[in-house]
């Protein structure tokens, strides 16, 4: 029997931009939480992230990636902190 090949959710891949040649720098920031002590990630404000070109990087065609985009579902509405304005995290990006 071959081995089974792990399958990736597809809000996964379709939220990865560097599938089409667009690595995002300073997205995530990561802190502390006091009452468990384990480090989580809270979203940083879109003004602050550095995006990079990098074609060579680039495994999906672009129209493949809009078809793609335009299946997924919307991502769930988060407000207040939880927002990329308001640094928190969320997961479209």
């Amino acid at each position: 029997m071959p081995p089974k090949r792990p399958i990736l959710p597809r809000a996964k891949v379709s939220n990865n931009e560097l599938y089409i040649g667009r690595l995002i720098w300073n997205r995530l920031r990561y802190i502390k939480d006091p009452d468990s002590g384990k480090r989580v990630s809270r979203l940083n404000p879109k003004g602050q992230w550095v995006i990079q070109e990098v074609p060579e990087m680039q495994i999906v065609e672009d129209e493949l990636w809009q078809q793609v985009k335009a299946q997924a579902p919307p991502p769930p509405k988060l407000g207040g902190a939880l927002s990329a304005e308001g640094g928190g995290a969320a997961p479209d990006a």
